[in-house]
């Protein structure tokens, strides 16, 4: 028996075709093609720098990091996700006060993914329960909150969100409905940024220097200064 029907040209003739090469074998079937295992998409997580070390303020929508989120063979949605927020202000390490308020992922369009979810009075961590999709390819997701007023922040304090992937995110693959492990297995932590209270400094530039000048003149620099806001957090 065979699964082609092959007649000659010029004949009429039926003839059976013999088989040879890569997949042919002496029992039915006689010839296979190359097998395909059907899986899951994977998911990669890792420290994004659109995002750098930077100075950053007390208060609304702070920007304390990004991740890049990569997906791999398909869409992929987050069921969960943990952050945890490490900072070194007493209030972060269990001082019995909330330090991070509307705490949430923003894609690139600026949309909220995930949150705003606040932590714990004086803990660090903040639990994401919201779905969000991650479409195949590469996302930056930066997470964006508030740094509470009355935390007991210090000038030069230091904060970063950090997660572990394989542990910290639950998430499932869009085509095949299959459980999705993300990776790295080690903790991914953000670019640090450092607590910064609005400060300006304000110098006098060199020129111009002391001179007489026309009476009348038109356009005369009489002064210039200098304005820096390098170590302003804001």
């Amino acid at each position: 028996t065979t699964d082609l029907l092959v007649k000659g040209t010029t004949y009429g003739y039926n003839i059976t075709p013999t088989y040879s090469g890569t997949g042919s074998g002496s029992t039915n079937p006689v010839l296979s093609d190359n097998t395909f295992t059907i899986s899951q998409g994977t998911l990669r997580v890792g420290r994004s720098n659109v995002v750098g070390a930077t100075n950053i303020t007390i208060g609304s929508d702070q920007t304390i990091g990004a991740f890049e989120f990569e997906a791999k063979g398909e869409s992929i949605t987050v069921t969960a996700l943990t952050l945890t927020i490490t900072s070194t202000t007493a209030a972060a390490a269990g001082a019995g006060v909330n330090a991070f308020r509307s705490i949430r992922l923003v894609d690139e369009n600026g949309t909220s993914v995930a949150g705003p979810s606040d932590t714990a009075a004086g803990g660090v961590s903040v639990a994401f329960t919201n779905s969000f999709t991650i479409p195949t390819g590469m996302h930056i997701y930066k997470v964006v909150g508030n740094l509470d007023t009355s935390a007991g922040w210090l000038t030069n304090d230091t904060i970063l969100a950090a997660l572990t992937p394989s542990s910290n995110i639950t998430a499932r693959g869009d085509v095949t409905n299959l459980t999705i492990s993300a990776t790295p297995s080690a903790s991914v932590s953000t670019a640090t940024q450092t607590i910064k209270t609005a400060n300006i400094t304000v110098s006098k530039n060199s020129d111009p220097a002391n001179k007489s000048v026309i009476t009348n003149a038109t356009n005369q620099l009489a002064g210039s200064w200098t304005f820096d806001a390098t170590n302003s957090g804001e």
